[in-house]
């Protein structure tokens, strides 16, 4: 989890610099944050990805993955909800891994309804 969290920590960066592009030369740092940033959706992509193929799989429903949602929101949510957690104090977030802590964020933020 701590390390996909480095390379996330890149997204926000990675947001910015998109509204600066073609405006000014890219520079080596910001090579080193659109890597780390497309590291970071990609990891974080492959992970939503696999918890919607999994989550059928299972006799109750593990989490509901919310549908229409892009996985730069889900993503952006969670760093939220992560700083928030963090801001708690509540270290025990940051030990899980990060398919595990991505399924609290999940049925956190979108609960199962009846009928899903």
């Amino acid at each position: 989890m701590s390390r996909l969290l480095g390379l996330c920590g890149e997204v926000k960066k990675l947001i910015a610099l998109e509204r600066q592009l073609g405006k000014r030369p890219l520079t080596q740092e910001d090579i080193h944050v659109v890597s780390n940033g497309t590291k970071c959706l990609a990891a974080t992509a492959s992970i939503f990805e696999t918890i919607r193929v999994m989550a059928p799989l299972y006799q109750e429903r593990l989490v509901c993955m919310p549908s229409g949602v892009k996985d730069q929101d889900l993503l952006e949510g969670m760093l939220k909800w992560l700083e928030g957690q963090d801001r708690q104090g509540n270290d025990d977030i940051f030990r899980l891994s990060a398919p595990q802590a991505f399924i609290i964020y999940i049925r956190k933020a979108y609960p199962c309804t009846t009928g899903e």
